[in-house]
């Protein structure tokens, strides 16, 4: 019994000593810690932009109104001008941009794993889930949020001129499928690494 532990344990530490040697793996660690510096600048700077995108802006209704209509793509025809009703609009659409932000948080959390050798975990299959997760629910709450500023900003309009607008377009499709295919790769990759983590238990 002692042998086949001690067996086991030396096989691990070859193993781990292989993959600090390996120079392949040497250049994932370090390119998935450039990733995850990438992708935390980047949320810095789409927070910053969002942010003074919205100060510079909220004394100038027109302008106000004009960033509202960038980042939602709402059309124009038919959209009033009442500052709180776009208050309420640019409250909504802070709902996909949260989304947006957590996965990118676990992106830039699953590179994090990689930099330090940790590949096939269940860390690294729930981070994946749950990005997954997060891109495949941003496609419908932009289509929501969408929805629900078209008839908050025309609500005020006389009867036969409010608008509820619903659309889709393809690279939210696209988006919701990559969700769902990230969803499905961190299951399976779960089920193994709990299967793996068993069998080397019972080993």
């Amino acid at each position: 019994m002692s042998t086949t532990h001690g067996a086991t344990k030396e096989g691990a530490t070859k193993e781990g000593a292989t993959k600090e040697n390996d120079p392949r793996f040497g250049r994932i660690c370090r390119v998935s810690g450039i990733m995850k510096r990438a992708i935390v600048a980047f949320m810095v700077l789409l927070a910053l932009f969002a942010a003074t995108a919205i100060v510079l802006t909220v004394d100038n209704p027109a302008a106000f109104q004009n960033v509202m209509h960038q980042l939602l793509h709402i059309e124009r025809a038919g959209i009033p001008s009442a500052p709180g009703s776009w208050i309420l609009v640019a409250m909504l659409g802070a709902l996909p941009l949260a989304i947006l932000f957590f996965a990118l948080w676990q992106g830039a959390a699953l590179f994090g794993d990689f930099s330090k050798g940790a590949v096939f975990t269940t860390q690294v299959s729930c981070r994946l889930r749950r990005m997954g997760m997060a891109l495949a629910m941003l496609t419908p709450a932009q289509i929501v949020v969408l929805a629900l500023a078209t008839v908050i900003l025309t609500l005020s309009n006389p009867p036969g001129q409010r608008q509820l607008s619903i659309g889709i377009s393809s690279d939210q499709v696209i988006l919701l499928l990559v969700g769902v295919l990230l969803l499905v790769i961190g299951w399976v990759m779960g089920e193994a690494a709990r299967m793996a983590e068993e069998h080397s238990q019972i080993v």
